[in-house]
């Protein structure tokens, strides 16, 4: 999840004047890293013969969700 995770955060990088593009540039890099994150699962599918994808499914889920957590520990 780190790729993922990185991709998204090198896109909300950029600065922009209006809160209407920033919830939309939010948007579309969120929509990429899942895009990303699916795409690495069906190579990983491919690659790993004896994948247990319970485990998998639920370890990428929890990895998706720790920056909300994250976000919420720090305002706090």
């Amino acid at each position: 999840m780190v790729l993922p995770g990185a991709l998204l955060a090198r896109g909300m990088t950029r600065g922009t004047g209006s809160p209407v593009a920033a919830a939309a540039g939010f948007l579309f890099w969120e929509m990429l890293k899942i895009g990303v994150a699916i795409a690495m699962l069906v190579i990983a599918a491919k690659v790993v013969p004896g994948l247990s994808w319970p485990i998998l499914l639920l370890t990428m889920v929890v990895c998706m969700k720790v920056n909300w957590v994250a976000l919420l520990w720090r305002a706090r």
